[in-house]
């Protein structure tokens, strides 16, 4: 190869990936460490990398809910027993994600256990996505003071490209049980922005200098 136009071939390579979007790497776009916020009217979030992450509010009958130890949001007890039941009492943990970079959600996580002979216990999660048309469902497997790692899943294309969502988390258990959630998580990225001009004229200016080299050989 001819050191000169590797040389050039370089050079665009370099402008060019100076050029393309940034996207930042899948991680972590906010979550609620319990063990770190004590419940008071609102879980307050320990790690926000998005504009904005609301509290952790209640809506219905918001009394349902209490911090029944460090690092523990318990519901009940009295808590439906379907995750119909639940999702038709109104009675849900909710929260908001907000960023002006458009947000690529993958999953929302959280640990999930149940007590005082509740099983079968889980949840059900609504989305502001389909005007909380719908939910997803889980099911606890382990009593409290294990808990299980839940995972929802927010690959498929509703929940790519988002600016705001919010989440209501619903609580079912049998009987009289109770039920306790730790940590939430939401995980993504946020989406690649589009070029800056000034980035894509220079790369438009290296691509037009690397295509002048080749007529210039030829001619010579």
């Amino acid at each position: 190869m001819n050191p000169i136009f590797g040389k050039t071939q370089y050079l665009i390579a370099t402008l060019l990936v100076a050029a393309a979007p940034a996207c930042l790497a899948q991680g972590v776009l906010a979550e609620w460490n319990l063990a770190a916020t004590p419940l008071a009217s609102a879980v307050v979030p320990s790690t926000v990398n998005v504009t904005s992450a609301t509290s952790i509010t209640f809506g219905g009958f918001a009394g349902q809910w209490s911090e029944a130890a460090s690092g523990v949001l318990r519901e009940g007890p009295g808590a439906t027993t379907t995750p119909a039941l639940a999702v038709a009492s109104g009675d849900y943990a909710t929260f908001t994600l907000t960023d002006t970079t458009p947000m690529d959600l993958t999953s929302l996580t959280f640990g999930g256990a149940y007590g005082q002979f509740g099983n079968p216990a889980g949840y059900a999660v609504e989305t502001s996505v389909d005007g909380f048309a719908s939910y997803v469902t889980g099911a606890f497997s382990t009593q409290y003071s294990t808990f299980a790692t839940q995972t929802v899943d927010l690959t498929p294309a509703q929940f790519q490209g988002l600016t705001s969502v919010t989440f209501r988390v619903f609580g079912y258990v049998k009987n009289s049980g109770t039920l306790d959630f730790s940590n939430f998580t939401v995980n993504g990225a946020l989406a690649s922005p589009v070029p800056e001009p000034n980035a894509m004229a220079l790369a438009g200016m290296g691509l037009m200098s690397m295509f002048g080299l080749k007529a210039w050989r030829r001619r010579s």
